[in-house]
């Protein structure tokens, strides 16, 4: 009677033990989504765009072409060409980088041609009134993206200063950061920034519109006594 009282016990402590492990293993897959999450959302210098993604998003296959669903309702396209074209929905779930979708779009002059010149005007302005150093930008555009470089940071110091002041998630809907420099050594190159725009991102005028927001926060946040 004692042997199986003591054997019992043991099963009980043992199944005991097996929930306290368990548990936590379910609970930390959650921890470990999120801390991978707030990751993303906090550097991109990985090589991982910093945004937010919005739930519930799936890929599902057709034969004329991949597209980005919520439900029932196609929301995006992986073609450049189609109107529904929408970076912003594809690094969400196909968990591309920023560079890897620009590399794939064509150029389309109608949204370059007019995106480069308002993004160089609007970002010089920006850097000449909040960094103590001289920087010049240079834009390339494409579909739905633009690469800004950054020259003449150059520390990582600076660099950090120039992203801070220039505040991409302000003209963008998301963002992705790199260097020409070599790996493991920044301070040998120019940062170059990649901005992804929705579709609803390309419109020009209410692009504008964002640019003057923008423009109406150029000067330096006070320094905190």
């Amino acid at each position: 009677m004692r042997a199986k009282l003591v054997f019992l016990t043991g099963v009980a402590v043992l199944g005991a033990l097996l929930a306290i492990l368990l548990r936590p293993a379910r609970e930390r897959s959650g921890v470990e989504a999120e801390a991978e999450f707030e990751k993303r959302a906090s550097a991109s210098a990985a090589g991982r765009p910093v945004t937010k993604p919005p739930p519930g998003h799936a890929i599902s296959s057709s034969p004329s072409a991949t597209t980005v669903n919520a439900g029932t309702d196609v929301i995006a396209s992986t073609d450049p060409a189609s109107k529904d074209y929408d970076p912003m929905t594809l690094i969400t779930v196909t968990h591309s980088s920023a560079r890897d979708l620009m590399n794939k779009e064509p150029r389309n002059p109608a949204f370059a041609n007019r995106r480069e010149l308002a993004l160089e005007r609007r970002l010089t302005a920006r850097l000449r009134k909040r960094l103590d150093f001289d920087t010049k930008i240079d834009v390339s555009c494409r579909t739905s993206s633009c690469e800004v470089a950054i020259h003449g940071a150059s520390s990582v110091d600076q660099m950090n200063s120039a992203l801070d002041a220039m505040e991409p998630l302000k003209i963008s809907g998301a963002y992705e950061i790199g260097t020409t420099g070599g790996e493991g050594d920044p301070q040998r190159g120019d940062m170059k920034i990649i901005l992804l725009y929705s579709a609803a991102g390309r419109d020009h005028e209410e692009y504008e519109q964002l640019l003057k927001e923008h423009e109406a926060h150029d000067e330096p946040p006070p320094k905190a006594p």
